[in-house]
């Protein structure tokens, strides 16, 4: 029984790849898995070499103890409000209702920025929240213990979302200035009174 021409032409293919694979350096054709790893085993399945350390030692090393590549440390930045708030606290929230057949083509609340944060996460105290409820009036919610601050003054999400943050930054640092203000006019009273 004789071979289909087809499988000639595999078998033939077969022996060429296997032929380059020969010619290549041992060290080039170790599967990446293997280059991979910092330390080879001791087992004598490695060639009996158990001194091998990898070149990419000094990389896993510094990912281990979490370095990047120049030198500095990993960890994530936290960034803060001039308030003292943290930005990753902040909560936006936008919609977005599709495109329209007629002009303008856009929603007139397409816009529209939405800033959400937690009564915790400003760090206040009582006087200041006080302050802070005088201030905003309805917009802070003190069941769900949270504000929302809305925009749609400028016509982009972006300029909404960084007037809203201003907005925030300014509103914390004002309630917090006056809350300081009451306090000390209050006990300057109380002595002036004691005197």
């Amino acid at each position: 029984m004789t071979n289909p021409p087809f499988m000639l032409k595999i078998a033939k293919q077969a022996a060429t790849v296997a032929s380059r694979r020969s010619k290549i350096p041992q060290h080039l054709s170790a599967a990446p898995c293997q280059q991979l790893s910092t330390v080879a085993s001791t087992s004598s399945s490695s060639g009996g070499n158990s001194n091998y350390v990898s070149p990419m030692k000094d990389f896993f090393d510094m990912i281990e103890s979490g370095q990047t590549s120049l030198g500095t440390e990993s960890k994530p930045v936290i960034r803060r409000l001039k308030c003292g708030v943290r930005e990753d606290k902040l909560r936006y929230k936008t919609t977005h209702y599709g495109l329209r057949d007629l002009a303008p083509h856009v929603a007139p609340s397409e816009h529209k920025v939405q800033l959400r944060v937690a009564l915790q996460d400003l760090n206040m105290t009582d006087v200041e929240l006080d302050v802070l409820h005088q201030i905003v009036g309805s917009r802070l919610n003190v069941e769900r213990q949270e504000m929302v601050l809305t925009s749609d003054q400028f016509g982009s999400r972006i300029e909404n979302k960084r007037h809203l943050t201003s907005m925030l930054d300014r509103i914390v640092l004002g309630a917090k200035q006056l809350a300081d203000d009451a306090t000390t006019t209050s006990s300057q009273q109380q002595q002036q009174q004691q005197q």
